[in-house]
């Protein structure tokens, strides 16, 4: 489950790294963006940026897959632009919470 989608085009940040994370309580950051998914320089650093928690940087349509195929795990989603946001929430997956960040 999606516990929390935020958007926010600075994707992983400190305060994202270590606030968010410790509030959510989620298992793992999805970094959610087609362009941003197709970089590999981003998809290499990204994770670095987030202290040792778990980073999957995912197109929409991936991230949309991972969480109706994963619905015990506990996400903290980061979409890059509100279209990506609203593609997650019309595809049906439970999202708890959606912070609009920046």
């Amino acid at each position: 489950m999606i516990k929390h989608l935020r958007i926010d085009n600075r994707l992983i940040h400190g305060q994202v790294a270590v606030t968010w994370m410790n509030f959510i309580g989620a298992d793992k950051i999805i970094v959610c963006n087609d362009k941003v998914a197709a970089d590999p320089i981003q998809k290499m650093a990204l994770p670095m940026a987030a202290r040792g928690n778990t980073v999957y940087v995912f197109t929409v349509e991936e991230t949309i897959n991972y969480a109706k195929e994963h619905t015990d795990e506990t996400m903290f989603v980061i979409c890059k632009f509100p279209s990506d946001a609203l593609q997650v929430l019309e595809s049906g997956v439970e999202v708890q919470e959606v912070n609009v960040g920046n």
